[in-house]
């Protein structure tokens, strides 16, 4: 067996190698979009309640909506309607209570679709890793010799895409995201 087919069967097995971490970042965002088209769900509806409660009670009775950013409404501006009135709602029906729920999902929607913009950037990206290092093997095939020179043109591609950043470390934010949301997906 010649020094070719032993380089050829090493190219090859390097590239399956990386494939794990790739899966896994596909795994992680497959489950992200799950994650966020739940919590946008979630946060519609929590948001719907929120506002037919507000209007039930009248445009006077409470806070109006804010953003995201904006603070939590103090307690004296929840309690604008009578005692009787917010004391005949149940705790979870009660404004304050709907309010705060709305501004914990909205949170979490954000953090899930944050997160999800990451990890498809990053999908994204060793997609077109890949389809460059293969069309480069490919070419290769026909001048075997040339890849030997394969280290240095993945270091070029890599350097280039990933702005000197390496995205197969361990301490990599998202790679280390997507093994502690795969871990607790089970």
């Amino acid at each position: 067996m010649g020094a070719l087919p032993i380089v050829v069967i090493v190219a090859i097995l390097s590239v399956g190698c990386l494939s794990t971490v790739r899966e896994q970042e596909a795994r992680c965002l497959g489950a992200l979009m799950v994650d966020v088209w739940e919590s946008t769900r979630t946060r519609d509806r929590l948001e719907a309640d929120w506002r037919a409660g507000q209007s039930a009670r009248g445009p006077d009775a409470a806070p109006r909506w804010r953003g995201l950013g904006d603070p939590a409404p103090p307690a004296r501006a929840v309690s604008h309607a009578p005692q009787d009135e917010t004391a005949s709602l149940s705790g979870a029906d009660r404004p304050d209570v709907l309010y705060q729920r709305l501004v914990e999902s909205r949170r979490r929607h954000n953090h899930d679709r944050n997160w999800y913009k990451d990890v498809a950037r990053r999908v994204q990206t060793r997609l077109e890793e890949d389809d460059i290092l293969y069309s480069v093997l490919g070419s290769f095939a026909a001048s075997p010799g040339a890849l030997l020179v394969y280290p240095l043109i993945r270091w070029n591609v890599r350097s280039v895409l990933w702005d000197e950043d390496d995205p197969d470390a361990e301490d990599d934010p998202i790679r280390r995201f997507c093994r502690m949301r795969l871990r607790a997906a089970g």
